[in-house]
């Protein structure tokens, strides 16, 4: 899955905050954070930490938002460190010190396998192609999950940083090749939107 390169982390100040906070049904608050450990990596980023320093993994959403289109809440780990105080090593790569974080330990991880949950998104614009991406993004989760439960049953072994090693069918691949495109392409569209489109 990769990164809509289009978010960035949802301003403390933003008036999307508590709309984002009331489809979650909690709070945010806000987190120190710095781009000291990979992004895309962070259950297996606080777990080495929690090994080597102490402290415990919170899990819980990052509010993020590509600005005028969409706010999105994405499943993710921050360090809660020997002391108590919350902090991401894996956010704050678009520059941001602080990020908003919405604690919830109702969804568990597994770190054997690939972690995919699904975003929760709030469309800010009733633009068609918002609404279509949004359809595909889910759709491309549904087919990871679909893969790694294959590899899972298939016995693969999944080692964090390393993509993961299965064999698709030509038709999964196919599928797969498909999505990538109409992601990308939808992508493409949503970013070309004019304020006054939106």
């Amino acid at each position: 899955m990769s990164r809509n390169n289009h978010l960035v982390a949802l301003p403390a100040d933003s008036p999307h905050r508590d709309a984002i906070e009331r489809l979650l049904g909690m709070a945010s608050h806000e987190v120190r954070c710095g781009a000291l450990l990979p992004y895309g990596n962070c259950y297996w980023n606080i777990d080495g930490l929690v090994r080597a320093h102490g402290g415990s993994m919170a899990l819980g959403w990052l509010l993020l938002w590509w600005p005028g289109r969409m706010v999105e809440a994405m499943h993710h780990a921050v360090w809660r460190k020997p002391d108590g105080e919350l902090f991401d090593p894996s956010g704050g790569e678009d520059g941001a010190r602080r990020v908003l974080f919405c604690e919830d330990a109702s969804v568990a991880v597994d770190l054997t396998i690939p972690v995919y949950i699904p975003n929760r998104r709030l469309l800010l614009s009733p633009h068609a192609a918002l609404a279509s991406l949004d359809r595909l993004l889910e759709q491309e989760l549904d087919l990871a999950r679909e893969i790694a439960g294959q590899a899972r049953r298939d016995g693969a072994v999944f080692t964090s940083g390393q993509p993961l090693k299965v064999r698709l069918s030509k038709e999964t691949a196919g599928r797969m090749r498909k999505l990538k495109r109409a992601r990308d392409t939808a992508f493409a569209k949503c970013a070309a939107l004019s304020d006054a489109e939106l």
